[in-house]
């Protein structure tokens, strides 16, 4: 029953989300906190776009619903098929852990979705009701999923009151904004502190978010759901809780003790989505 938006850049997903309310945090770093109240369709192409706003600049737009007026004000000023998952999809959890909420089982059927239309191999991690890091076309599995937790990661990093308090220059952008930011957070963040640089875009010099400060942070994302086009033949955490994948590599044994360890629930789907 809930709106849907995904956001594509050539051919493949740079982000997907369903119509869930923005909290005060997240209309801020997707820079609608001046949009006042959102329509549950906007929420949904706001969050899509939010997943990775570097990557949705010039993006082609997926709207579930017919546009409304607040979606149409929000796309106006941005430079700009689906699956059945029925609630049985995710009944074969192979862990100790069983209980998959429904909060969770929508975030793994919006991995599902948009893993479908993306590029194997592909990952997708999802918080929320939102995309929020999407791995797609490696030739390896093991970076897909090393970048699509990075762009999870950065999601979160965004939310640190060390980034929320940047003070920028009056008239810096929004994709300015966006792309000074991912320096900050990066390990490239004298790109954009260095002296003779940093009053291009800030009115007050930033601290350096530290990678202690940067760990830290990180240690406190719990509730991702992550899924995996393929079989999963490896461990991996990044504050995922939940996972769904095929299922059918020689090293299930391994992923599963590794969910066991650390409290995860993962189901096995019996399905691949290739798309080559």
């Amino acid at each position: 029953g809930l709106p849907a938006a995904t956001s594509f850049k050539h051919v493949s997903p740079a982000g997907a989300a369903v119509g869930l309310p923005l909290s005060e945090t997240l209309a801020k770093i997707y820079w609608v906190d001046d949009l006042g109240e959102l329509s549950p369709l906007a929420c949904a192409y706001a969050r899509a776009r939010g997943a990775d706003r570097m990557s949705s600049f010039g993006d082609f737009i997926s709207l579930s619903d017919v546009c409304d007026v607040d979606t149409a004000r929000l796309i106006k000023r941005e430079v700009s098929d689906g699956v059945n998952i029925d609630k049985d999809f995710f009944s074969n959890v192979v862990t100790d852990v069983k209980e998959i909420p429904d909060a969770a089982k929508i975030d793994l059927a919006i991995s599902m979705i948009t893993l479908k239309y993306t590029q194997s191999n592909s990952v997708c991690y999802v918080k929320d009701g939102q995309a929020i890091g999407i791995g797609a076309g490696q030739q390896s599995r093991i970076h897909c999923t090393r970048l699509a937790g990075q762009k999870a990661d950065n999601w979160w990093l965004r939310q640190n009151p060390k980034v929320l308090g940047l003070q920028f220059k009056d008239g810096i952008g929004r994709a300015d904004r966006d792309n000074a930011i991912d320096l900050y957070i990066g390990e490239e963040y004298m790109d954009v502190l260095a002296d003779g640089v940093w009053e291009n875009t800030f009115k007050v010099k930033p601290e350096v978010f530290t990678r202690e400060e940067k760990r830290a942070w990180l240690d406190q994302l719990t509730g991702v759901a992550l899924g995996s086009d393929a079989f999963f033949p490896f461990g991996d955490k990044s504050g995922v809780t939940y996972i769904a994948q095929p299922g059918g590599s020689v090293r299930d044994d391994n992923v599963i003790a590794t969910c066991n360890k650390y409290g995860m629930a993962m189901a096995f789907t019996g399905i691949r989505l290739f798309h080559h």
